[in-house]
């Protein structure tokens, strides 16, 4: 199931971790730090009856996961682009997630009999330009 969701998941996990650091001093009652929380339950909890899944298993099950997915994954790259304005740190982590979100990506377009040929070489030049351009967002201040 590695080209329907697990391309996003380094990005996602890297949203997840983030996310919970980030709001770490934040109040128990926080909407942000709850709403990643869930997310976070939400995605861990498929991922595992989905690893663990035998028998009749379809493709389409995983599009379960898919909103917690893409939400975490968002979350993650809005929080850390925001903090790399002040961190190289956060921006060394975002460019890392991005870095292997692309590998993961590349290796399972690989391993994708009906992938266009051109998204093996669009993905990386994508990636590169992202990660090439990181750096912007320390100029533009807190």
């Amino acid at each position: 199931m590695g080209g329907q969701i697990a391309w996003l998941l380094p990005l996602a996990a890297v949203g997840l971790v983030a996310g919970l650091w980030m709001t770490r001093r934040a109040p128990r009652t926080d909407l942000r730090r709850a709403g990643i929380a869930l997310l976070g339950l939400w995605a861990g909890v498929h991922f595992i009856v989905f690893s663990f899944q035998q028998g009749i298993f379809h493709p389409y099950y995983v599009s379960a996961m898919a909103p917690a997915v893409a939400a975490l994954a968002g979350i993650g790259v809005v929080m850390l682009a925001r903090a790399a304005r002040t961190s190289w740190v956060a921006l060394g982590i975002l460019d890392l997630s991005i870095a292997a979100t692309t590998w993961l990506s590349v290796e399972l377009l690989g391993r994708t009999t009906d992938a266009p040929a051109w998204a093996q070489v669009t993905v990386p030049v994508a990636a590169v330009v992202a990660v090439g351009v990181s750096p912007v967002f320390r100029s533009w201040g807190a």
